[in-house]
């Protein structure tokens, strides 16, 4: 099993948990605690005009861990590969001498993560020529196709040339993934650089796209498409901002199934908090 729950109202609950609030409580007696400790619990998350989602846990084989947002690297030497990052490809094309007649030059821009039978290349090719004869004129050539063929409006990309380098850029913000890549006769005579472009963790849309994945679990099936909602709360609410994520990992037996057998099921539950709020659930769970 895999749930997300996201907490809204950062107060740990102390009795029956309110819209958006967590409470944990031990299954015993239902009081409702502070902090985790040794005994099985049962998490609530509040909701409004209905039951709180209950999950027990057992801790016989808990492991708690958190995440929060990924910032960027302080200095070059020691980069933070998690860090969001936009696409940036650069083509260093060959110096005057390696541009001759009847040369075919390619580039070829990829986009990653398509599906089946979408397209996913783009490519543009010049061939050497009395017009084609130096690194500046090639890689104005191969600027000029490419900004015909790639409308920024559509795909988000600003094609550049200097000093005999071909730079494809992705927009601020836009963590779309590509790969540029030199084809035919350029393949062997030009060098190529990727920065591959990696979303920001733990953001809003981080979220968004966590609970999507764990939406089968809460019961939204046939969730084709995203936002198009035949439950109600579905899509699951995410206000804006910055998230602490509280992993446990856990396996619960047959005391709090319904299993016919002795198999224990791993679940995996994710808590989402305001990172400016997560204090006290942080403490809850030993992470302070």
């Amino acid at each position: 099993m895999k749930q997300l729950l996201i907490v809204t109202n950062p107060a740990l609950a102390t009795s029956a948990p309110a819209d958006g609030q967590l409470g944990i409580y031990t299954p015993d007696d239902g009081k409702y605690i502070s902090t985790i400790g040794d005994k099985d619990f049962v998490l609530a998350l509040g909701r409004k005009d209905s039951n709180a989602i209950t999950i027990p846990v057992d801790v016989s084989h808990l492991e708690v861990r958190s995440s929060a947002e990924q910032k960027d690297a302080e200095s070059g030497e020691n980069p933070n590969k998690y860090a969001p990052a936009t696409f940036v490809g650069k083509v260093n094309l060959p110096a005057d001498e390696l541009i001759s007649n009847g040369l075919d030059f390619t580039v070829v821009l990829t986009k990653l993560g398509m599906h089946f039978h979408e397209r996913n290349q783009w490519t543009v090719t010049t061939t050497g020529s009395d017009k084609i004869d130096t690194q500046d004129k090639l890689g104005n050539e191969l600027k000029k196709q490419l900004s015909q063929k790639l409308d920024e409006a559509q795909f988000g990309l600003t094609v550049a040339y200097a000093s005999g380098v071909l730079t494809i850029s992705a927009k601020a913000g836009d963590y779309t993934e590509w790969e540029v890549s030199a084809g035919d006769d350029l393949y062997s005579i030009a060098t190529v650089e990727n920065t591959r472009a990696a979303a920001p963790t733990c953001d809003a849309a981080y979220v968004r796209q966590l609970a999507s994945m764990c939406s089968q679990n809460r019961g939204f099936d046939n969730t084709y498409a995203d936002g198009v909602s035949i439950y109600p709360g579905y899509p699951m609410n995410v206000p804006e901002g910055k998230y602490t994520i509280i992993t446990l990992r856990f396996s619960n037996d047959r005391k709090y199934g319904r299993q016919l057998n002795t198999e224990t099921v791993n679940q995996l539950v994710h808590i989402a908090v305001l990172t400016a709020n997560a204090e006290a659930i942080k403490t809850a769970f030993g992470l302070q």
